[in-house]
């Protein structure tokens, strides 16, 4: 027997934002919970507490409760939007004591723990919620119950922590559905009655039989073990079947002591949430205090992995410290939990004020779901059992749309309600999401009616929890949820439409493709069509083997594959239909390795195609035309329409025209597209008549302005037809009676369609024949003559300014009028030998081959002139100026412009020029003239000889001492030059460069230097005579005129010298540099005493400074 999960086909777009596939949820007709262990079940305990199921619908329900293996049965019927409670489930005193409890095993049982038969079924005939309620003396747990259809085969419990009394335990239990339903349990830590942690615990159950597996107390104090981490399996029976199980894990009675501390106790129960329901990403918000919406209390939260390499973080930080498959934090904030791989989370509550805060409470475990399962309407019920004197709900909406602005509590929206009851919050782990928080207080205490259902929409899927606190009294459970399997998504997509990848729907007739959404790549895919062979085409069972998936998606379940049925599918008949899908994969975890699908797919009415044909006339040639029709039937809006016709052609729009150009009967079908990618088509036939074919032909260059001669032909039909009505796109619009030839130019270039019509004595107009005349431009030709031609050597420079409008290339030809050859170029020049007035025509062709001539008259010659100049002198030495003097003459006219080119570089323009060449050599000085009229000479020329002028030195001024013989250092540059040194006085030499001389006395030379054509230069050098510098060892600055300063004889030969004088302390009283003044005897202005002073005299020599005394008498 095989269990196939319902998945149905949804577009991809809610694929993506909504994370989930599948109408799974809270809500379903079918049941099974346990009487779960209870503290006061235990020996020397009075067994007072009670177990109730609350029932909630939201239409008129009708519900049946039966407890397995006893005839025991009640019916209930459940008005519309309203919940009841159950009358107390059967326990000890009854035969049909449902309780899953037996003696401990001091007592000789079993401790609770083995086969109990009777679990309780709760069975309605349409969907509702259900929950389990056990409580009794301030000791309460509820939770909420999961239909079948969202049962799975692999669990890991979670429970509050174990501590309380030495008769309270952790404990889980698992129901079956289906006779032969084989169990493994693999318990976290020693289980009361025996079996080791680790230990593999093997089970058989029948439908509806309960295993229930209690944790020991080793040290039978007041904490016992805690079942967390706890691993259930279905696994493969005798036949190899297995079948999937319902797991609940809970306590006897908890303090569930936090770090922050602990207090009260109560039972706690929760259904486990299947593996493959899990989530990667869950946010959370801390419960509030029974004092206000606003104020807090701190929750401790365990999240459950699977794998234990699972990454878990809480607000993007690692957690760490794994025990039990299980990480554990506390919080009083509200924080995001992600995971690379999906994780279960539980919310657990603890009484005292330590962790509460002010007010009341006591300890709750809720399970809370992932983001990937939020839901956008649920009910759910609010008790008043045990002392409950407040109702919270905490939902977490996403707000980056409008889920918070279309959210309603019991049909109110947010806003609207009390504000002293509400307390809303961005979620300070996102932005796009908020907390809301309602209170409810002042109702009625039991055994008042509870407070009842309560039913919370909004337009977008958010998360919730509700939980009751009283005096030492709590509950709390999820509020509502998908539990959808996040191991398939299916969806159809309508061939049609390529606008989308998937849509909600298909329609009878549309062709139609299936894929299923997968978190592993398959080994085999089986598609059992078969199963719609009623209404599919085709319906035969497709098998992949190891399929090649086509895309990979990224949903907020995270990386899915999908694969598609291979093929294109359609079905007859409107309705619902379930397609069976089965994958194998490894990774699968049921005991076969398969996972059973359902994909349900809607089939909607096929819309309705239809249109109306207009026919003005039955020629072939006329135009038809189509105009669709909207029909308005169940809510299509069609999206294209598509005209199809015997050739085959395709046209879109809702009204199209058509020339169907060929006599016969014809098929004209329209087929619609609706904005959902459903199809239909629609027929209808026209017959038409035959109508004249027919052709024209030109011949000639199409060039602007030229002629082409148009010849029409009729290939049938000729003799009917009457008239050629002639378009030739220019404007122009004429009949002709016949097909002759005519001549016919278009003033502009450019496109030109050109078309001919023929019609027929029958009226029927032949299918316009019609050419693309590509009518070329023509250049539009100019030409520039030259100013003047000067002769003789005459030649005529032609400026070509012949343009084409589209700027393609030309051809030219130039003829001169003179009877020589013509030329190509595209500027041409031409030498004329004689003077007269000579036709010159340019004739352009484009590359198309329009061409145009044109003629100008050319008579402009005029005399050029003839040079002449002298030059003064032709010969010079360097460093000389010579003047240049043109003497050009030009017949019948005057010469107005002179260019002189002076073989230096330099130029000039004037009648007379003068210039001083720099450097000796042969220069060829040139001329050229313009007469007035434009005529330019032929240059003329002369040559310069310029001869280097000497360069010479005599050398750098002497002082010697008397009889020094020195010889003069004079340079001279290179050259063949002669040498002449005046005056003669004590030279060994007169015509030597560098003679030598005795010193005798002071005295300046002369050496003059000679070279080609007598250029000369002249320098000198001079001779001091140094003599010996003798200070005068007194002097008698009195003011009688004689010696009153000190004279230092030849001195001030020496500029150079510095004279410093001290007093006999070493004190400076005189310095000088340079002896122009002699010294008067004063320091600073003031006459100095009589008294002997010391000098010292630097005059550079190398024999150091003059150094004695000096003596001033007064």
């Amino acid at each position: 027997m095989k269990r196939y999960l319902k998945i149905l086909s949804i577009a991809c777009a809610w694929l993506v934002n909504s994370g989930h596939a599948q109408d799974l949820s809270n809500r379903g007709k079918d049941f099974w919970v346990g009487y779960g262990h209870h503290q006061f079940m235990e020996p020397g305990q009075d067994d007072s507490q009670e177990m109730v199921l609350y029932f909630s619908a939201e239409e008129e329900a009708n519900v049946t409760v039966s407890i397995n293996g006893t005839s025991w049965t009640r019916s209930y019927h459940i008005p519309a939007n309203r919940v009841i409670a159950s009358e107390y489930m059967p326990k000890n005193s009854s035969i049909y004591d449902c309780r899953l409890f037996t003696l401990p095993p001091s007592y000789g049982g079993t401790g609770s723990e083995g086969i109990f038969e009777r679990g309780i079924n709760i069975h309605s005939d349409v969907p509702i919620v259900a929950y389990a309620h056990t409580f009794g003396k301030k000791s309460s747990g509820a939770t909420m119950l999961l239909p079948v259809e969202t049962w799975g085969y692999s669990y890991v419990a979670i429970n509050s922590g174990q501590v309380y009394q030495n008769n309270c335990f952790s404990w889980l239990y698992v129901v079956a559905q289906h006779n032969d339903t084989r169990i493994e349990i693999v318990p976290s830590v020693a289980t009361r009655s025996g079996y080791a942690a680790g230990q593999v615990v093997q089970v058989t159950l029948q439908k509806g039989e309960i295993y229930q597996m209690v944790g020991a107390n080793p040290s039978n104090g007041l904490s016992a073990l805690e079942l967390t981490g706890t691993t259930i399996r279905s696994v493969a029976n005798a036949s190899g079947e297995c079948y999937p199980v319902a797991a609940f894990a809970g306590s006897s009675r908890t303090s569930n002591p936090f770090s922050c501390g602990k207090g009260g106790g109560d039972n706690d129960n929760q259904q486990l949430f299947p593996i493959r329901a899990w989530g990667k990403k869950y946010f959370t918000a801390p419960t509030s205090r029974s004092t206000a919406a606003s104020y807090f209390m701190t929750n401790a939260y365990k999240v459950l992995v699977n794998d234990v390499n699972t990454v878990v973080k809480r607000n993007g930080k690692v957690l760490t410290g794994i025990s039990n498959r299980c990480y554990y934090f506390e919080s009083n904030t509200a924080d995001i939990i992600e995971a690379d791989r999906p994780v279960m989370v539980a919310q657990f509550m603890t009484g005292g004020t330590a962790c509460m805060g002010a007010g009341v409470g006591d300890p709750e475990m809720i399970y809370i779901s992932p983001v990937e399962q939020g839901i956008n309407n649920i009910g759910f019920f609010r008790n008043n059992r045990e002392g409950i004197l407040f109702n919270y709900l905490t939902l977490i909406v996403p707000d980056r749309g409008t889920g918070l602005s279309s959210l309603t509590i019991d049909g109110v929206a947010l806003s609207s309600l009390p504000a002293a009851n509400r307390y809303t919050y961005k979620h300070p782990q996102s932005a796009d999401y908020s907390v809301v928080v309602y209170r409810w207080t002042g109702f009625a205490a039991y055994p008042a009616d509870a407070p009842g259902q309560c039913l919370v929409q909004s337009d977008s899927a958010f998360t919730a929890i509700t939980y009751g606190l009283g005096s030492e009294e709590s509950y709390g459970y999820n509020a509502g949820t998908n539990i959808n399997s996040l191991n398939a998504y299916g969806y159809i997509h309508n061939q049609a439409d390529s606008s989308v990848k998937s849509h909600a729907f298909t329609c009878a007739g549309t062709p139609v493709e299936v894929s299923v959404m997968l978190p592993y790549q398959p080994s085999s895919i089986y598609w059992k069509l078969s199963a719609l062979s009623a209404v599919l085409t085709p319906s035969a069972d497709v098998t992949q083997t190891n399929p090649v998936y086509q895309e990979l998606t990224a949903v907020k379940a995270g990386t899915y594959y999908r694969y598609r049925l291979p093929g294109v599918y359609s079905f007859s008949a409107t309705g619902t239909y379930v397609l069976p899908v089965t994958c194998y994969s490894s990774e699968i975890d049921r005991c076969d390795g398969s996972e059973n699908f359902e994909v349900t797919i809607v089939v909607k009415e096929k819309p309705e195609a239809a249109f109306e044909i207009a026919q003005p006339t039955p020629c072939a040639t006329d135009t038809l035309y189509m105009q669709g029709e909207e029909v308005e039937q169940h809510a299509y809006t069609i999206k294209q329409w598509m005209w199809t016709f015997n050739d085959t052609a395709l046209t879109k729009g809702i009204a199209v025209k058509k020339v169907l150009n060929k006599a016969g009967s014809h098929t004209i079908r329209l087929s619609i597209v609706t904005a959902d990618g459903c199809v239909a088509d629609a027929d209808k036939n026209v017959t038409t008549i035959a109508a004249p074919e027919i052709a024209y032909t030109y011949t000639g260059k199409l060039c602007e302005g030229r002629n082409v001669a148009i010849a029409a032909e009729a290939a049938t039909g000729a003799e009917e037809v009457t008239a050629w009505n002639w378009n030739m796109g220019d404007g122009h619009l004429f009949v002709r009676n016949d097909a002759s030839s005519f001549e016919y130019a278009y003033d502009q270039y450019g496109t030109y369609h050109a078309t001919v019509t023929a019609v027929n004595a029958d009226g029927c107009k032949s299918v316009p024949v019609t050419h693309i005349l590509e009518v070329q431009p023509v250049p539009e030709v100019k030409f520039a003559l030259p100013d003047t031609v000067c002769l003789p050597g005459g030649k005529a420079l032609f400026t070509n300014k012949t343009t084409i409008a589209d700027n393609s290339a030309l051809s030219y030809q130039w003829s001169f009028g003179d009877g020589t050859p013509v030329s190509t170029e595209v500027n041409a020049t031409h030498l004329y030998v004689a003077a007269g007035s000579y036709p010159v025509e340019l004739t352009a062709t484009s590359a198309y081959g329009c061409s145009t001539a044109y003629t100008q008259l050319l008579n402009r010659f005029n005399h050029r002139p003839v040079v002449a100049f002298s030059v003064q002198p032709e010969q010079l030495c360097q460093g000389m100026p010579v003047v240049f003097r043109d003497a050009s003459t030009v017949e019948g006219d005057v010469i107005n412009q002179r260019q002189w080119s002076l073989g230096d570089g330099s130029t000039a323009s004037g009648g007379e020029v003068s210039l001083v060449y720099r450097n000796a050599g042969d220069y060829t000085a040139m001329l050229q003239v313009t007469s007035s009229k434009g005529c330019r000479s032929f240059p003329g020329s002369k040559g310069v000889v310029v001869y280097r002028q000497p360069v010479i030195e005599a050398g750098n001024d002497i002082m010697a001492k008397t009889g020094a013989a020195v010889k003069l250092a004079a340079v001279s540059s290179a050259g063949a030059y002669t040498f002449q040194w005046y005056p003669s006085i004590g030279l060994s030499s007169t015509t030597e460069l560098q003679p030598s001389v005795t010193v005798t006395d002071d005295i300046t030379y002369y050496l003059t230097a000679t070279g080609e054509f007598n250029c000369t230069a002249t320098d000198s050098v001079h001779i001091k005579l140094l003599r010996a510098i003798e200070p005068p060892n007194a002097f008698s600055p009195n003011g009688d005129g004689v010696h009153d300063v000190w004279e230092i004889p030849y001195l001030d030969a020496t500029p150079g010298a510095r004279i410093t004088v001290f007093n006999r302390y070493g004190q400076q009283v005189y310095t000088s540099q340079g002896y122009a003044v002699p010294w008067n005897g004063t320091s600073a202005g003031k006459p100095l005493p009589a008294g002997t002073y010391y000098y010292v005299i630097q005059t550079g020599s190398e024999k150091g400074p003059l150094t004695g005394a000096v003596t001033i008498i007064k």
